[in-house]
């Protein structure tokens, strides 16, 4: 071997050593700062706490692979919780009034790692492993006083769950296999929710009110107990819709359910449609298309209009807004 091949070698592996010895340097160090450079204990997972600030947030948008997510009210401060991934393979960023968080699947997906802001973390996550192993999550945590205006989240194999939350949000929420529940959620705005998985995905609503709900799948089982809406539409190609829903008070309501698979109200049966009301659950009273709320008058509940050979089998308890006693049926098959 060469003497500055030998040379370059002893360079290398002298700042290859010092690199390690600041490393654990750095690490005791923290302690005394309370700096946090290396993933903290939750139990026996790993991973790291950031905390939002007093003000309110006008998004937080989470998009992960194979992670479970977690929003949850009610908490004594506002936090969020980043279990178990690898520091390597996932950005975040939190300002003022927006917080994002990325992850990547694998480092074969080094062709993106500059647009998705991935970058070399450092050597300290290589002499200390421990995160990146385990069921990933990320928990979101709000107090009374915290608002966020929108939620965007997606997770390809993960689940979502929101629970304990009234604030006027928006919530966009996509899903591959995973499943969605929502509990105990109340907004002035519209909770969305998504997936283009063929597989059924399972949706669970329990009381759960919002202005506007949407659900758009390919294949699921949607089970709502205590559904309330001033406009939802649900458009599902196969599985089943079994709720309990009561449209919000304004008037009128109106009700229209097509679909080729089974279909009950308030238990009777019918066959391909049902029909509740007299206002055209496709109208659009503003007639801009956008499907505002503030262009839905009546309420409305639609299912599957649209949707041609529908094999939905729908099970519907129609409840009226005044009474609370199941609607009359005045409808047709």
């Amino acid at each position: 071997m060469k003497r500055r091949s030998k040379l370059f070698l002893i360079v290398a592996g002298v700042l290859v050593a010092l690199g390690a010895v600041l490393c654990v340097v750095g690490y005791c160090v923290s302690f005394g700062t309370d700096e946090q450079i290396l993933a903290d204990s939750f139990g026996a997972e790993k991973g790291y706490t950031e905390y939002f600030g007093s003000d309110d947030l006008d998004k937080i948008k989470l998009s992960v692979e194979d992670a479970n997510i977690n929003i949850i009210g009610g908490a004594d401060s506002a936090y969020m919780e980043i279990i178990n991934f690898n520091e390597n393979l996932c950005s975040f960023s939190n300002n003022s009034s927006t917080v994002i968080f990325n992850q990547t699947p694998d480092l074969s997906s080094i062709s993106g790692f500059w647009e998705s802001g991935i970058s070399f973390k450092g050597l300290r996550y290589f002499l200390f492993p421990g995160t990146g192993k385990g069921e990933r999550v990320i928990n979101i945590y709000l107090d009374s006083a915290q608002t966020v205006r929108c939620f965007d989240l997606s997770s390809v194999s993960g689940s979502i769950t929101v629970s304990d939350i009234d604030t006027a949000t928006d919530y966009n929420i996509r899903v591959g296999s995973g499943n969605v529940t929502v509990k105990n959620v109340s907004t002035e705005s519209a909770l969305s929710v998504e997936s283009d998985d063929p597989a059924a995905v399972k949706v669970c609503f329990e009381n759960v009110a919002a202005e506007i709900v949407r659900i758009c799948a390919a294949k699921a089982d949607f089970d709502a107990t205590g559904l309330s809406a001033r406009y939802c539409d649900i458009a599902i190609s196969g599985g089943s819709a079994d709720m309990v829903y009561t449209p919000f008070e304004g008037g009128a309501f109106s009700a229209e359910i097509a679909t080729g698979g089974k279909m009950t109200v308030n238990g009777s049966t019918y066959t391909d449609l049902f029909r509740y009301g007299t206002e055209d659950a496709n109208k659009d009273t503003a007639g801009d298309g956008d499907g505002k709320e503030e262009d839905i008058n009546p309420p409305y509940l639609k299912i599957n209009t649209g949707l041609a050979a529908s094999e939905l089998n729908v099970s519907l308890e129609l409840l009226s807004a005044q009474s609370g006693e199941e609607v009359g049926a005045d409808s047709e098959s």
